[in-house]
């Protein structure tokens, strides 16, 4: 009998680096920067050097689009691997999720599919 796998991922992602400005949420007064792995609606993976613990919750901000207004989201850790960050997107502001939708998929017709998230 066959087995079926099933994706647990909602949104797709694509494979991008776009520069991410982060920071510990309760801690404005660090900021720093790091680049997506990949990317999605409902989430992203960081390279990052600063070390982070799963439930951590991050202040992030990134620039898809030139000249448009910087995307800003809260995530949380979600998963560490080999100097990377797992984050999941706990909220999205403003049209930042419209923002997300539109690189994504403008990206997705240059790649083949990841999968969804």
């Amino acid at each position: 009998m066959a087995r079926i796998m099933r994706c647990r991922r909602r949104f797709p992602r694509i494979e991008r680096s776009v520069v991410t400005y982060y920071r510990k949420l309760g801690n404005p007064a660090l900021e720093l920067a790091g680049l997506s792995r990949n990317l999605s609606r409902g989430g992203i993976l960081l390279s990052l050097e600063d070390s982070f613990d799963i439930g951590d919750v991050l202040s992030l901000e990134m620039v898809l689009f030139e000249g448009r207004t910087p995307v800003n989201a809260i995530g949380r850790v979600v998963r560490k691997e080999d100097g990377s960050v797992a984050l999941e997107f706990l909220e999205v502001d403003g049209d930042g999720d419209a923002q997300l939708k539109e690189y994504i998929e403008a990206r997705r017709k240059k790649e083949p599919e990841e999968g969804a998230r």
